[in-house]
């Protein structure tokens, strides 16, 4: 087996590339950037910026909130999409627990492969939906738990003989929610502004 061909076996362990041709795979190996690090090295600090994210080849991934792991991510994961979204500030580092081999991709990246290989364009960009989607799902259903309990719409009979009060507008359903939420339900609210412009970007409806 060739250098190669090693590196396109090593690219199609990971199940979004699995069924890339050849051609697409060497696109994909030059358009992005391999990077190995060893255990206890910091991929991402929590705070910093940039425009990379990370596909995980070999190894595994801490993702820490404030030093504190809140989640691990292993071969053929994905992390630090949003900076191909959005370019704020970085919310968790990312630190390899052991020998750890990535893929970064930027946006010029994915540009480019856009243009020369369309199917591995499409195949990182799906996960991303995928991902996105996933996270979007749990803000929705943790914003649904963390209403206030008994908030209830006035009901007409219960207003009688006052005039019916209006129904309670965003800003105060926002309000009646638990400490944390409401800044929770903007950073969802940015977070599909975000992922409207990285799909209109990535599937070249501009």
């Amino acid at each position: 087996m060739t250098p190669q061909e090693s590196r396109r076996a090593a690219l199609r362990r990971v199940k979004i590339f699995v069924a890339l041709s050849d051609q697409d795979c060497d696109e994909v190996l030059t358009c992005v950037r391999g990077k190995t690090l060893v255990a206890n090295e910091t991929l991402y600090d929590q705070g910093s910026t940039g425009d990379k994210m990370a596909i995980v080849m070999d190894g595994n991934l801490s993702v820490r909130l404030d030093h504190k792991e809140i989640a691990t991510v292993g071969p053929g994961g994905m992390l630090g999409e949003m900076a191909c979204v959005d370019p704020a500030p970085r919310s968790a580092s990312v630190v390899a627990t052991v020998k750890t081999t990535v893929l970064e991709v930027n946006r010029d990246a994915l540009t480019e492969l856009r243009e020369l290989a369309p199917a591995a364009n499409a195949a990182i960009v799906g996960q991303v939906i995928r991902e996105v989607t996933r996270r979007l799902r749990e803000v929705n259903e943790r914003l649904e738990k963390d209403l206030a309990p008994g908030t209830k719409l006035p009901s007409a009979a219960a207003a009688a003989p006052k005039p019916s009060p209006a129904p309670p507008g965003k800003s105060q359903v926002i309000s009646a929610m638990r400490p944390g939420v409401a800044e929770e339900k903007s950073a969802g609210e940015a977070l599909v502004s975000g992922f409207k412009s990285f799909l209109d970007r990535f599937k070249g409806n501009t």
